[in-house]
């Protein structure tokens, strides 16, 4: 809990009075919040809801907040040499595009969501990256945003419903 859940926590609330309009707040989560885990995955649980309340209360100061959520990421010591190649390849299979995550991904979409432009409506969870966003077209994130990662998205900070589609963005301060 203290590594996954309050050093995200703690680093954001110490800066919570910095951050200014139009500013963000992107933490790392991951798919264990929603399959398996044990304590990491209700650490990213926690963080995840953590980052909901957060959003809600930043939002009428427009910052916006998102939890990146990726799955498989190979090239990381989160396994440190521990799978099999038929486990390699049995993560791979699960993520929706069929291969594993890398740390590239995570930093694009980090940089996606931290990028200039408007901000969308906020947003419910996601659990896919087909979701609709001010880049996009046909429902589509834009190309350069890797479909191996989910953007779970906790609300964009901005007025609109909380149930419209996922994929919230928020300018650099």
């Amino acid at each position: 809990m203290a590594q996954n859940l309050l050093t995200a926590v703690l680093t954001t609330v110490a800066l919570q009075d910095k951050l200014t309009g139009g500013g963000c707040v992107i933490s790392i989560g991951s798919v264990g919040a929603e399959c398996r885990g044990g304590s990491y995955g209700a650490a990213k649980t926690a963080l995840a809801a953590w980052n909901a309340s957060l959003s809600a209360g930043l939002a009428p100061e427009g910052i916006t907040c998102n939890v990146i959520s990726a799955g498989f990421v190979a090239d990381t010591n989160f396994f440190q040499g521990g799978l099999t190649e038929e486990r390699h390849r049995a993560l791979a299979e699960e993520a929706h595009n069929k291969r594993p995550g890398t740390v590239d991904d995570i930093a694009q979409t980090a940089y996606f969501l931290a990028s200039p432009g408007p901000a969308t409506s906020p947003a419910r969870p996601s659990t896919s990256t087909e979701a609709p966003s001010p880049r996009g077209s046909a429902g589509r994130m834009p190309s350069h945003v890797p479909h191996a990662l989910t953007a779970a998205v906790a609300g964009a900070g901005t007025a609109g419903p909380r149930t419209s589609p996922g994929g919230a963005r928020c300018p650099l301060p």
